[in-house]
């Protein structure tokens, strides 16, 4: 979440929201670019312990 967080940093209130709906602290969770046929500016919010998806935000998650 750190690489999501410092690359959207203009996102910041975004994602700790997410974070906070889902209920687990960020430092458990890692994020998976989401590719849909409509759009591919989402990320899926995956628990870090079980791989489990637990919330998605609306962002580019292709980080380069």
């Amino acid at each position: 979440m750190t690489v999501l967080s410092s690359h959207y940093a203009d996102r910041r209130e975004l994602i700790d929201e997410a974070v906070m709906r889902v209920g687990l602290p960020a430092d458990q969770l890692g994020f998976m670019p989401m590719i849909g046929p409509v759009s591919d500016q989402w990320v899926a919010l995956v628990s870090l312990s079980d791989g489990e998806p637990r919330g998605y935000l609306p962002l580019d998650g292709f980080i380069k």
